[in-house]
């Protein structure tokens, strides 16, 4: 297979601009799978001998039998030529995994690019994997969001560890508890539940341990009792754990004693071109100030203002922004916290 690593600057910029019906998204666990290596929400890092999968794909337009890709692949500054990154691919589950290309460690250049293509048939289904190494413990290669695209391709992706229907938390007066509770409608080699606290919306700890059911298809109900009093705005997130060691992390949930009620309260965002609306509800007149942070930990706005009792609306611009998800802090005398991660459109 003709391997295209120094690309022509017209074609590249001709498959970047249309989307490709495949684009991997660390965020999105049913786009990839890893055997080890650290993901977050925006990469994965592998070191040692670390593999990526995609998931299988078949054609989409079966009048055309090629399928075009466009893989960035980013490394350490201190590979050597000895740590190794291989492409692999197949045709369909039986076959042969196949050798497409190898990226030797360059010092020297630390982004490489590989544009091609592949003929199959309308009847067949393509598999992808990466396979990193490196002898050194700081040395590491890297795909980020977005860095690989497949077009004319239809991913069958793989299913989600758990489908989440519910995660609530509430302030329990009678005991001065927090009871959380949460439904899955499905679930698929979902070996435990960790529930995590944070005072910052930021910084998480594990308080506890709930064994998942394997595998179900039929709704499951799950409790808890925090029986820590929360003295401030605090904050849960459910994280669940695949038998294999894979992860996947809810959305936050606020909760707080009825002794702290004067907190601000985020009560609705909503993002659409390039404008952020943010609905706080004011339960007292008190100066707040309003932080959006991007996914690096930047702050982009800053904005203070006096607000009186009731709801109010504060319009923010994001079209500036160059990263699909912000946080925003609101700031009282009662509270600092990070109070919602939102996807925007910018």
């Amino acid at each position: 297979m003709k391997k295209n690593i120094t690309l022509m600057i017209l074609s590249l910029f001709l498959f970047i601009g249309a989307k490709g019906q495949y684009e991997i998204d660390f965020s999105d666990p049913s786009t990839y799978y890893t055997t080890c290596g650290k993901v977050t929400a925006s990469q994965w890092t592998a070191k040692d001998h670390c593999e990526l999968e995609l998931p299988p794909m078949i054609l989409l337009e079966t009048s055309n039998l090629q399928i075009e890709y466009i893989f960035r692949i980013n490394q350490s500054g201190n590979l050597e030529n000895s740590d190794e990154f291989h492409i692999m691919y197949k045709i369909n589950a039986n076959g042969a995994w196949i050798t497409d290309s190898t990226i030797y460690g360059d010092n020297t250049n630390n982004v490489r690019t590989i544009h091609d293509s592949i003929s199959i048939t309308a009847a067949d289904t393509i598999f992808f994997k990466f396979y990193a190494t490196s002898d050194g413990s700081n040395e590491f290669w890297a795909i980020k969001n977005g860095d690989i695209k497949i077009d004319n391709v239809k991913p069958l992706y793989f299913p989600l560890p758990i489908e989440l229907l519910s995660f609530n938390a509430e302030y329990n007066s009678d005991f001065s508890t927090v009871d959380l509770n949460w439904s899955t409608l499905t679930e698929t080699n979902n070996d435990y539940f960790t529930i995590e606290r944070s005072y910052n919306g930021l910084d998480f700890e594990p308080i506890a341990y709930i064994e998942g059911a394997g595998n179900s298809n039929s709704v499951l109900n799950y409790e808890y009792t925090d029986f820590e009093k929360p003295s401030q705005l605090t904050y849960y997130r459910l994280r669940q754990t695949d038998f294999d060691g894979q992860t996947t992390v809810s959305d936050l949930v606020g909760v707080m004693s009825e002794e702290n009620n004067s907190a601000p309260e985020l009560a609705g965002v909503s993002s659409n071109n390039g404008q952020l609306l943010l609905n706080v509800y004011i339960p007292e007149e008190q100066n707040i100030a309003v932080e959006i942070i991007d996914i690096n930990g930047r702050v982009i706005v800053y904005d203070s203002h006096t607000l009186e009792t009731g709801s109010h609306i504060l319009n923010y611009t994001t079209s500036n922004v160059s990263s699909s998800i912000v946080f925003i802090r609101i700031i009282n005398n009662y509270s600092d916290n990070i109070s919602k991660k939102v996807l925007i459109n910018t």
